[in-house]
């Protein structure tokens, strides 16, 4: 695999050894933006969502099904090579491929990699200016520092289910769309590592905590709470300022459209949208607030007249009038959404045993730069031969050797 020489970080190599999603879909990032991305597994302990999946009748999949989307979706576009760590040769292996990286990135507990030798120090006298990153659920210090979290428990740490729900109900856990934060996260602090070396020349280690991460999407509830004692509560889709604000049915079975109304200007263009000259004549509803005190009665109000119309046409006609308004998507909407196909927003996969599967584009259009490479996921050592032949050096037969022996395993 040569790595595309246009794209922003063709010149990057990355040592891989995240598991399951939020991590590896930091890396998956960077390979699609031409990072040579290499994720070091083994048959013994091989990415944990290799064997989350699901078959079209819903059943669990067989472990190592090729048709885990759980995998593909922050796999693809990397190298794999099977190291069994717990041979020395193999461990001399990774240390050799760590010197000829630039970032080597772990999702493992605290001190499974310094057991392995590969600690940040340990990596430091193998390439001075090399980045590591090291996620894990509450970070490398502090007294839960070896507690295990995955992302609902680090959304609950995080204050984030509090603030998630219907008024009065129980917390309600985001964490998969949590787990993508703190990808974004860790991908935002390689980005930032890499230019702090290109700048300085040093390399950095980069403790990543899940739970601060997801913490950063509740900074005016704590702010809040600092200043006026208040403790947020859970919501729904209602704002704490706007009014109406919220998620309204259509015409038909399960289909929703989102509306927000932040100005005067816009309250009196949905007022006639709706045919509902009386609303914007009544003084309980002449400013924000009043609106907000009443949102209970507007929700009502505009539920109804949403009963009655086809999605599409009413964002349309809303949209028209300068109402912000759009669908509320199922990802069966996404797939044929005619916007999202005319930017570009999806890019086509091929694998070997699967067929041709959509992944997402990577966000944001730079103009004069190619949008990304898209490869295949790999299987499991699919890429063993390249990482070791073509990167180690080694030959042929040491390769075979090594495989025989069970170090490349």
């Amino acid at each position: 695999m040569t790595r595309g020489n246009a794209l922003p970080l063709s010149h990057i190599r990355v040592v891989d050894f995240t598991r399951t999603f939020a991590a590896p879909l930091a890396t998956v990032w960077l390979a699609a933006y031409g990072a040579e991305v290499i994720k070091v597994e083994s048959h013994m302990q091989p990415d944990t969502t290799r064997r989350l999946g699901r078959d079209e009748s819903g059943n669990l999949a067989p472990s190592g099904d090729p048709r885990v989307a759980h995998f593909l979706a922050v796999n693809h576009s990397k190298l794999d090579v099977t190291l069994n760590l717990r041979k020395p040769e193999a461990a001399g292996l990774v240390k050799d491929l760590i010197r000829v990286s630039d970032v080597v990135v772990d999702s493992f507990s605290r001190g499974v990699m310094e057991r392995f030798g590969l600690g940040f120090d340990d990596l430091r006298r193998l390439r001075p200016d090399i980045i590591g990153l090291g996620v894990s659920g509450f970070g490398r210090t502090g007294p839960m520092r070896d507690d295990v979290a995955y992302g609902a428990m680090a959304t609950g740490f995080s204050g984030m289910d509090s603030l998630t729900g219907y008024e009065g109900g129980q917390p309600q856990t985001t964490a998969g769309a949590m787990d993508a934060l703190t990808g974004i996260g860790a991908y935002c602090a390689m980005l930032m590592a890499l230019h702090h070396r290109a700048r300085t020349g040093e390399g950095q280690f980069i403790d990543l905590a899940m739970t601060e991460v997801q913490m950063s999407l509740v900074p005016e509830a704590l702010v809040d709470f600092g200043l006026n004692g208040r403790v947020r509560e859970p919501m729904g889709n209602r704002d704490d300022v706007l009014a109406p604000h919220n998620c309204y049915p259509c015409r038909g079975e399960d289909v929703w459209l989102t509306i927000s109304v932040t100005s005067e200007e816009e309250w009196q263009a949905l007022c006639v949208v709706m045919g509902r000259p009386d609303l914007a004549r009544d003084p309980a509803y002449a400013d924000g607030y009043g609106r907000w005190l009443a949102r209970e009665a507007l929700d009502d109000a505009v539920r109804a007249w949403t009963r009655t119309q086809s999605r599409d046409e009413a964002v349309t006609r809303l949209q028209g009038a300068g109402v912000p308004a759009a669908p509320s998507y199922s990802v069966q909407d996404i797939a044929a959404d005619l916007h999202l196909k005319e930017r570009g927003a999806f890019a086509e996969v091929t694998s070997k045993g699967i067929g041709t599967a959509t992944a997402l584009r990577l966000p944001g259009l730079v103009d004069g730069s190619p949008q990304g490479h898209y490869l295949p996921a790999p299987g499991l050592g699919e890429h063993n031969r390249l990482v070791c032949g073509e990167i180690l050096g080694l030959p042929p037969a040491e390769v075979e050797r090594l495989q025989r022996e069970r170090v490349i395993y």
